[in-house]
């Protein structure tokens, strides 16, 4: 399995190099500023854990657990690109659908509170685990919502949202793995990698050109938008007539 992990480590850096690349290029670092912290963060650490004296060090545990735990922290910002460019300021429905978002995410909040702290060892795990599962039921309540209201959602959304969300199922699976199911660990270690390289081709693709949501025309302007085409088309029509029988 050794080649099958540098050519998986090779891949990432590639596809992590080639998103701030085309970041740069077409200037959508600065639309989705969140997004690309997120992905300097991971980026950096990912290269700092590549070093053979990092790995050897006695603290390199501790750092690697804090580590993911600033990975996790932050993407809750990417959650937050999403439902910011789902429902932007300008939009009527952003009120209802934050609170509503926001409704949802408190709930799971007391949830945790009431339960407590997991049975398992790792307190640090525990942490992961509510921190992947909030994040990934925040982008699928906007997506939903966005499905509700009839909103589309442009590639540069939905790449990065769908992206994420297989990243956080198996997340959510291999820290799951790693203190309840030992069996499944060792299997899941060898795929976690693998989606994170998939999250990273979906990324690559869909953030490869600037691609915003379509615009939602509302319904009374776009009636009136077809009321005056029929009236410019009739208005010419009369205009031929009259120039016809003025000059037969």
């Amino acid at each position: 399995m050794r080649p099958g992990w540098y050519i998986n480590g090779f891949l990432a850096y590639t596809l992590q190099g080639l998103l701030f690349w085309r970041g740069y290029r077409s200037g959508l670092w600065k639309r989705y500023p969140l997004f690309y912290a997120y992905l300097f963060y991971t980026t950096c650490w990912s290269v700092i854990q590549g070093i053979p004296s990092v790995l050897k060090h006695p603290s390199y545990p501790n750092v690697f657990w804090s580590s993911q735990l600033g990975a996790g922290i932050l993407r809750f910002g990417v959650a937050a690109e999403v439902h910011r460019h789902v429902f932007p300021p300008a939009s009527k429905l952003r009120r209802p659908a934050s609170a509503f978002v926001v409704g949802a995410l408190l709930v799971m909040a007391l949830l945790y509170w009431a339960l407590g702290a997991s049975p398992a060892p790792s307190i640090v795990l525990d942490a992961l685990r509510k921190i992947a599962l909030s994040v990934a039921v925040w982008i699928l309540l906007v997506l939903g919502l966005a499905q509700y209201y009839g909103i589309r959602a442009g590639r540069n959304v939905w790449g990065m949202a769908v992206g994420l969300l297989i990243f956080m199922g198996s997340e959510l699976v291999h820290l799951a793995a790693m203190d309840m199911f030992p069996r499944l660990r060792t299997a899941w270690g060898y795929v976690h990698p693998i989606t994170y390289v998939c999250m990273l081709m979906i990324w690559t693709v869909a953030l490869w050109n600037y691609g915003p949501n379509p615009r939602i025309v509302p319904l009374h302007e776009s009636e009136s938008r077809e009321l005056l085409s029929a009236w410019g088309q009739r208005w010419r029509s009369i205009a031929d007539i009259l120039r016809k029988v003025a000059k037969p």
